[in-house]
């Protein structure tokens, strides 16, 4: 076992696993990144 930010040491930087999730057609499935950042910004403003 290394380091990294998965169990199996594959991601060493913060920026590098951010992706998966988002274009992984078995998880969100968008077709790119820009797809990824025009949901985020239509998403509506929320308060905390």
């Amino acid at each position: 076992m290394g380091g990294g930010l998965f169990h199996d040491g594959r991601a060493v930087m913060l920026e590098e696993p951010v992706g998966g999730p988002p274009l992984n057609p078995a998880e969100m499935g968008m077709p790119d990144t820009a797809a990824v950042a025009a949901r985020l910004r239509d998403l509506p403003a929320r308060t905390v």
